[in-house]
């Protein structure tokens, strides 16, 4: 059984166009991390996105180590790495800004749609659960303060324990 160690001229082509396919793969899978960041604005303010920027590196890595296993009898080639990142490269400037432009627009009509749906069925029910809850709290803040003065007015008719007695001089043992 002989097994070929090198790789001739034509398997090198193929492998780097393979690779340049890889690269769109993952340029595809970018765009979904992206899509999360264009649903989810304050993703970009949190860690969020430096840890999806890692999964996606990892997942870029682990896939570069899969095709070099699989297809590249386990030899990690510098092609690999110039075709996959030729084929990101160029998925994102070609069909990834179509892709995130269409996704950008259907957000936005999304977004107006709830808004309008907001504006005019769910937000004049929160306004009068708001007057509604202004109005009780009023209540119960007079309510608390009638209490708190009738209570006082208790205590004051209560007389202290040595006012109760009739011969002031006497001692309290």
């Amino acid at each position: 059984m002989n097994i070929e160690t090198f790789f001739d001229i034509s398997d090198q082509v193929m492998l780097f166009f393979m690779a340049v396919l890889v690269g769109a793969g993952l340029g595809v899978i970018f765009d979904v991390f992206r899509v999360i960041r264009v649903v989810f604005p304050p993703a970009k303010k949190s860690g969020l996105t430096a840890l999806m920027d890692i999964v996606f590196w990892l997942i870029y890595a682990f896939t570069i180590f899969v095709y070099s296993v699989e297809y590249g009898r386990s030899q990690v080639r510098l092609f690999f790495f110039i075709g996959s990142i030729a084929g990101f490269v160029l998925y994102l400037l070609t069909v990834g800004n179509v892709v995130m432009g269409v996704i950008k627009k259907v957000c936005s009509i999304i977004a107006a749609a709830l808004h309008f749906v907001y504006s005019y069925s769910i937000s004049p029910i929160v306004k009068i659960v708001r007057v509604i809850y202004q109005k009780e709290s009023a209540v119960f803040v007079r309510s608390h303060k009638h209490n708190t003065k009738h209570s006082l007015n208790i205590r004051n008719l209560l007389k202290k324990p040595i006012d109760m007695l009739y011969n002031k001089k006497a001692k309290l043992d």
